[in-house]
């Protein structure tokens, strides 16, 4: 049981932290569901946003789109934007699900102000997100039309 246990998070943790926390995740949201139900909207925010993460990082490091996405310093710049602006939105977004909570009672006061920069935060992310997905298609099209230049120009 043990090495089945090693195996399971050596391969959790062999593509990125992002899967990792995609499956701790997971097993938080069937946690919550069995023995704590008050949680069960943070843990399936949590696991809403492990994936949000783990796609992006799937595009990042895909053969194809890899190039595209992180293949300059705009590439990687928007990358890292986008990575950190959904990581604070997730942060923000958790103390206003645990504020819910009844017997945790963290932000009552300045929920709105959370609410507006969670907002804001995650807006801005969007934005970045259109935008990065937006020059990996740009830069796909552009270096298909370059192929195509070459290979009629050559036959």
């Amino acid at each position: 049981m043990k090495e089945e246990i090693q195996k399971i998070i050596e391969f959790c943790f062999e593509h990125s932290t992002a899967r990792a926390f995609l499956v701790f995740s997971g097993i938080l949201v069937i946690f919550s569901m069995g023995y704590a139900k008050e949680f069960i909207s943070i843990a399936f925010f949590t696991l809403f946003y492990a994936f949000i993460a783990y796609r992006i990082v799937v595009l990042r490091k895909a053969e194809v789109w890899g190039d595209y996405a992180a293949g300059d310093s705009l590439g990687a710049l928007l990358y890292f934007v986008i990575d950190w602006l959904l990581f604070v939105s997730w942060i923000i977004g958790t103390l206003i699900l645990l504020s819910v909570v009844p017997s945790i009672d963290l932000l009552n006061t300045y929920q709105s102000t959370y609410l507006f920069g969670f907002l804001s935060v995650l807006g801005i992310a969007l934005a970045t997100l259109i935008s990065w997905i937006v020059l990996i298609f740009w830069r796909a099209i552009r270096q298909e039309r370059e192929k195509s230049k070459k290979s009629n120009t050559n036959g």
